[in-house]
Parts: C-alpha cells; structure tokens; sequence
C-alpha cells in the first residue's frame, strides 16, 4: 500500500493538513469572538474549544518532532515488507550502513 494514493496522499498528508486547519480555524472562531462585544460562546465553551484546537495543532507537530528524532524507519521501509531497512528493536543500534 506504500503506492496507494489512499494510505500515501490521504491518510499520511491530507488528513494531517486537515487537523491543522481545522484547529487553526478554531482557534480563529475563539479570537474573533473574544472580540467581539455581543459573544457567542460562553466561557465553558471556550475553553474547551481552546483545548480541542491546540490538540488539533499540537499533536501533529508533536509527531513529525518525534518521528524526525528517531532512528526508527516507517514499517513500509522495512526490508519484511519490500523496503531496504532491517527490523530494529526498540533499543538496538541503527547499522552504519543506513541513514537515520
């Protein structure tokens, strides 16, 4: 599934594109009717509206850091499954041969 347009361009790109707008969206609604003099929105509203936004943001972010950071390649990279690297554990060494 590594070619298939469903699992590369939408599941892996798209739907992290769309978590960000819409958490930036959100956050845009909650500004504007911070604002505004005749609300909206009351403050329990808001509030949680501001966390669902943030995690909208942050938890792609926060994985794109992580995957960056670890020596540890996509499953479809992995020799078992057609790709070029082998399997590690989670604490063994990266070969000198492979990138990062």
């Amino acid at each position: 599934m590594k070619d298939n347009w469903f699992a590369a361009v939408l599941m892996h790109r798209w739907v992290k594109y769309c978590l960000i707008v819409a958490g930036v969206s959100i956050l845009g609604l909650l500004m504007v009717d911070f604002y505004r003099s005749s609300k909206w929105l009351n403050y329990d509203i808001c509030k949680k509206l501001a966390v669902v936004a943030l995690s909208f943001i942050a938890v792609p972010a926060i994985i794109s850091v992580l995957k960056s950071q670890s020596i540890h390649h996509c499953p479809w990279d992995l020799q078992r499954y057609g790709g070029y690297v082998p399997y590690l554990r989670l604490f063994d060494s990266l070969p000198d041969d492979i990138k990062a």
